[in-house]
């Protein structure tokens, strides 16, 4: 029993899952929406839709990991804040230094 309640401290109770899964909006959905349409009949057409449907899989997971696992939905916030503030700027640099 000691060492079950050592562990959920080490991790923080669910706070590094949470973390990493917010850190992961962006990346997880990009990565395995490649992977997933280079197999269909038009990858380029198709990558948008799988990225859509991967982004709302990892919606839906951090929704489910903030009800059911304690301490969760602090660390998703903050690292979902991270990325997507950092794709943010680099969206307004990209558009800002186009010709």
């Amino acid at each position: 029993m000691a060492d079950v309640e050592h562990r959920s401290r080490r991790t923080g109770d669910g706070k590094v899952l949470g973390w990493l899964s917010g850190l992961g909006i962006v990346v997880i959905p990009w990565i395995a929406s490649g992977i997933i349409s280079t197999f269909l009949p038009e990858p380029e057409t198709s990558f948008p839709w799988v990225f859509l449907a991967a982004f709302v899989v990892m919606v839906g997971w951090i929704a489910y990991g903030s009800v059911r696992i304690p301490r969760f939905k602090r660390g998703a916030i903050v690292g979902s804040v991270i990325v997507l503030g950092v794709v943010g700027i680099l969206y307004a640099l990209l558009r800002w230094l186009q010709p």
